[in-house]
């Protein structure tokens, strides 16, 4: 069984809770409490220093969802991060409180989900791009427009010109051919 918890891609604990002092302490947790808190299953079960990694934006909320858990005697899930040694990972916790006496008992898991959070986040900033794009093509489009209207009344004056005055005609037909490829170009 032990052998099992190893192939297990999460940390795997034990959480108590004494009503008396309101302190969590993980009394039990496999080896992957080092890939997930850099701390060995002795560390964790020793102090409480991963408690001091929790986000400082996050510890308000895991502290309601472990005392709601609690006081309901419901499932823990929650996502929330960690900062290990200046990288923000991401967390999903889940487990089951017990009771003991006077003890509240959590057995879980806590898995990292860093790698799916920032895909989250790439679909997002990508969903950004593609909206910021369109807006930009309609725009454009608008403008492109509005340019177009405002100069055509100068095409047909610079084309009156061209008629009245033969020796501009070559300047006017280069003023108009490029009005033409600016509006092409919009």
């Amino acid at each position: 069984q032990v052998r099992r918890m190893e192939l297990v891609p999460a940390m795997l604990f034990d959480m108590v809770v004494d009503d008396s002092t309101t302190t969590q302490r993980i009394v039990f947790c496999n080896p992957h409490s080092t890939e997930i808190f850099g701390l060995t299953p002795d560390e964790m079960t020793a102090s409480c220093e991963w408690m001091q990694m929790l986000h400082p934006d996050d510890v308000e909320r895991y502290e309601l969802s472990i005392a709601e858990s609690q006081a309901g005697m419901q499932e823990w899930n929650l996502e929330f991060r960690v900062v290990v040694q200046g990288e923000t990972k991401h967390l999903h916790g889940h487990a089951v409180p017990h009771r003991e006496g006077t003890r509240v008992i959590w057995n879980g898991l806590l898995q990292d989900v860093t790698a799916n959070q920032n895909l989250r986040e790439l679909a997002n900033h990508r969903q950004v791009q593609q909206a910021i794009a369109e807006r930009f093509k309609a725009a454009s489009a608008f403008l492109s427009h509005e340019i177009r209207n405002q100069l055509h009344p100068q095409s047909v004056v610079l084309g009156m010109m061209r008629e009245e005055m033969p020796e501009w005609s070559n300047k006017i037909d280069m003023t108009l051919d490029a009005n033409k490829t600016e509006s092409a170009m919009l």
